[in-house]
């Protein structure tokens, strides 16, 4: 495991250990870890930016840290209980190319992986995003097409984020 992962590995698992207090001081966070403002802040736009954890009172005119409290998403403790099984979570890997006439989209690109929160009690949504996954393996358009339509009627602000390699949480 690198550093950068070690270090977000540890902020989720301290906002978890945590979670009783509802926020957690990023002062509290930052002589925990001891690493820099400018180490933390980073990590913690990243998990904010994954839906891992929130930020709560933005303070003007700091670099670093200018937010207050940080507190555990229900995404962020469910990979804290479940990391091997990346618990909440689909991961779809799409690569698009320019050529409009001829787009190509593939799974396993090493250029984008896009991590997409999707509410657990909607069952039949995860299973389209693991259908159309395995359509854009075997290039199968009618079942893209098909997939994608589904999840559209479904969830537009998932559709988009897939379509446009946005993140948004549903």
């Amino acid at each position: 495991m690198t550093d950068v992962k070690r270090l977000r590995s540890k902020i989720l698992k301290y906002l978890y250990e945590h979670r009783a207090n509802h926020w957690v001081e990023t002062q509290d966070l930052l002589e925990y870890l001891k690493v820099s403002e400018k180490e933390l802040h980073t990590e913690i736009l990243y998990l904010k930016g994954k839906y891992l954890l929130d930020t709560v009172a933005e303070a003007i005119g700091k670099e670093f840290l200018y937010f207050n409290g940080l507190k555990i998403t229900s995404s962020g403790i469910d990979l804290v209980e479940n990391p091997e099984s990346g618990e909440g979570f689909v991961s779809i890997n799409i690569s698009t190319f320019r050529d409009v006439t001829n787009s190509n989209l593939s799974i396993g690109s090493q250029n984008i992986n896009q991590r997409l929160a999707i509410d657990e009690s909607n069952k039949e949504l995860v299973t389209k995003v693991e259908e159309l996954q395995k359509a854009l393996e075997e290039k199968d358009q009618p079942r893209v097409m098909k997939s994608l339509q589904y999840i559209a009627d479904k969830s537009i602000d998932l559709f988009i984020a897939i379509i446009s390699n946005g993140l948004f949480q549903k």
